[in-house]
């Protein structure tokens, strides 16, 4: 092996970040317990979706200028014996790149109020401090989820939405049974700030 080569890195040296499930009024959401990585000790982070047999990330995660990390994730769920209609769930995620953790005020707005405040936050599950934290997941649901596209919101409030297009699976058109249902558009408020296009240079070869 070269001198120079560069040992890869293993799961011994990131820090671990676990994923706990929690209720806020009538959405899931998801907490996360675990440290900021301690650099040079730590090379970093990992999280295990372990909380929902299959759960994956299957589209392209979002970075945004804050340090969010915004993506979806999506289980498969089998059909049922005698059944062809296969199901699936999602979750949305916003994530601290840098730390693999929460953030320490809300992302998103979780109870559907328009607005991103302390009723958007949740005691953990066994937690025996009693203190709400910022939730990192939230459940879309019985769906499939794209990736999010983030657009500006609220320029008052300084949010912005990310727009998931989502379909049920195993549903055809119309809930038929085949082809496919038609998609929606959620629109979830998230926090940070807006979005907006300062500059267009149009390059022509």
């Amino acid at each position: 092996m070269a001198s120079n080569a560069v040992t890869p890195l293993l799961r011994a040296n990131l820090l671990q970040q676990t994923l706990s499930t929690a209720t806020l009024g009538a959405v899931q959401v998801r907490t996360i317990t675990g440290t900021a990585p301690v650099v040079p000790t730590n090379k970093g982070w990992y999280m295990d979706l372990s909380l929902l047999s299959g759960e994956r990330v299957i589209n392209d995660p979002r970075l945004e200028s804050g340090g969010e990390l915004v993506l979806t994730t999506y289980q498969p769920i089998p059909p049922a014996a005698g059944t062809c209609n296969a199901s699936g769930s999602s979750y949305l995620m916003v994530i601290n790149y840098a730390t693999g953790g929460s953030f320490t005020t809300p992302q998103f707005d979780i109870n559907g109020d328009g607005k991103i405040n302390s009723s958007d936050t949740v005691v953990p599950t066994g937690s025996t401090t009693g203190v709400a934290v910022a939730p990192v997941g939230m459940s879309l649901g019985l769906v499939y989820a794209s990736a999010p596209t983030i657009r500006s919101g609220s320029f008052t409030t300084g949010t912005g939405i990310a727009l998931i297009t989502e379909s049920t699976p195993g549903l055809g058109v119309n809930g038929t049974g085949t082809g496919g249902a038609t998609p929606v558009i959620q629109p979830v408020i998230l926090k940070g700030s807006s979005k907006n296009r300062t500059a267009w240079w149009e390059i022509r070869q």
